[in-house]
């Protein structure tokens, strides 16, 4: 199905991941337009049109090494915007690691596009993947909480256009004495719901688009 290979839950902000579902749908079943097309057309009913994107690739090390990651354990790399901080309703940007080699891609509307130019603060976790009902990461953090709170992070990154596909992250956690008391904004869990995305981040404009989109112009799915 498009909707799993193409748009995976890499920036994870609700509304965007509402569009997305909705665009898959519209271009799997008119067969009239792409994906591209699709997710255009849905952000300009909504009024919006695509943010300006730079590509956020690379590695992440761990003492040295790659994560090495067995499930449901995963690690991952999250990009913090202190002018947009997460809330209850909106997630941080974020992705998951190659426990094989510590490799990560950020994708906002086509996959590794990365994502919107600006200054940001890169914070690391190691939690449990959950991929049925309330799906999501949770704690505890085999990182220690020493790597998941922007208040302490020494990672800043400044993202411009066209992007960067060498990031280069390497952490140290043996032997670090762990943090048991991260400050409020510390990343400490990820919830996606059983949807994949919480249901209160669907818009109220968000299901009479998808029915609009649903009927394309000869009123059929």
């Amino acid at each position: 199905m498009l909707l799993a290979t193409h748009f995976r839950a890499f920036r994870c902000s609700g509304f965007s991941l509402a569009l997305a579902a909705i665009a898959a749908l519209a271009a799997g079943c008119g067969g009239h337009q792409t994906a591209d097309q699709a997710l255009d057309n849905a952000l300009k009913v909504v009024g919006d049109q695509r943010e300006p994107t730079a590509q956020f690739s690379g590695r992440v090390l761990i003492d040295g090494m790659p994560p090495g990651d067995t499930r449901p354990a995963a690690t991952l790399i999250i990009l913090y915007d202190p002018k947009n901080p997460p809330t209850p309703t909106r997630l941080p940007m974020y992705a998951v690691c190659n426990p094989d080699d510590g490799s990560f891609e950020f994708t906002t509307y086509n996959k590794g596009d990365g994502v919107p130019p600006g200054s940001y603060t890169v914070l690391f976790a190691q939690m449990e993947q959950v991929l049925m009902m309330n799906r999501g990461f949770y704690p505890p953090d085999k990182f220690k909480n020493l790597y998941n709170d922007p208040n302490t992070s020494k990672f800043k990154v400044e993202v411009t256009a066209p992007g960067k596909s060498d990031w280069l992250f390497e952490l140290e956690v043996e032997g670090k004495n762990p943090n048991n008391n991260p400050g409020p904004q510390a990343i400490k869990e990820i919830r996606l719901g059983s949807s994949g995305f919480r249901r209160d981040w669907w818009p109220a404009s968000v299901p009479a688009l998808d029915a609009r989109l649903r009927r394309g112009t000869n009123g059929t799915v």
